[in-house]
């Protein structure tokens, strides 16, 4: 019983991540559509804020340069002069120079089609699986022993099967060669032989890569001391590892 509640848990946990990925896929194009709709209003406030402002620079710019013409007109000099047509020069430099950068907010870009809406799918799908990875990893390793404990060894054969094949080349050696044991062991209950020795081959491929040669001749001489005590021969007084 605990160890069927243990496989819900874990099966849980991969349908929130699934739920997580369509969930992304789904409400991050809303979302972008409502954002979307705020930039239209916000470029729009800032139009009309350029074109009121610009009007208004307009006029004190009609202002000051008709002070700045009274001014010569009375022929006075002196700091007031000069303080009033350095006015006059300053808020027609605000005119000419304000709502002239074009500025913009960022358009959104959504799918046109839909070979654009699928990439836009796989990509969601991609950043999610690879924010749980390894919590994936791990769910798919528990879940071939636990089914296997339980003697359901087609779905321990299935999740076995994912992790080889989803995680090939990120797998440390120890929890590949776990995963291939657990494989060969659910080959070999649901009557696949061939699977099951071959699976087993590959795993023992696995561990002698990079063994050195003392590590081999220790393994030799241990399974040849252990096919004695098998068949009940009699060992050297002096057997040395």
């Amino acid at each position: 019983m605990q160890l069927d509640n243990a496989i819900m848990y874990l099966q849980n946990v991969l349908v929130t991540i699934q739920n997580e990925i369509s969930n992304e896929q789904r409400y991050t194009l809303l979302y972008k559509f409502i954002a979307k709709a705020h930039i239209h209003h916000m470029q729009l406030w800032y139009n009309e804020a350029v074109a009121s402002k610009t009007h208004e620079n307009s006029e004190q710019q009609l202002i000051g340069e008709n002070t700045a013409s009274a001014v010569e007109e009375s022929k006075h000099s002196g700091k007031n002069s000069n303080s009033q047509t350095a006015t006059a020069n300053s808020t027609s430099q605000q005119a000419r120079n304000f709502g002239e950068d074009g500025y913009r907010y960022p358009s959104l870009e959504f799918p046109a089609s839909q070979d654009d809406l699928a990439s836009y799918n796989q990509a969601v799908r991609e950043r999610v699986e690879l924010k749980y990875e390894t919590l994936t990893k791990n769910v798919h390793f528990y879940l071939t022993y636990l089914f296997l404990e339980t003697g359901d060894f087609r779905n321990a054969v299935k999740h076995g099967e994912i992790v080889l094949k989803s995680y090939e080349g990120r797998l440390v050696k120890k929890t590949q060669f776990t995963v291939m044991q657990y494989l060969a062991e659910a080959y070999c209950m649901l009557a696949q032989h061939e699977k099951a020795i071959q699976m087993l081959d590959d795993a023992q491929t696995l561990m002698n890569a990079g063994r050195s040669r003392a590590e081999e001749d220790t393994k030799m001489t241990v399974e040849m001391l252990t096919n004695k005590l098998i068949h009940g021969d009699k060992l050297a007084s002096k057997t040395i590892i």
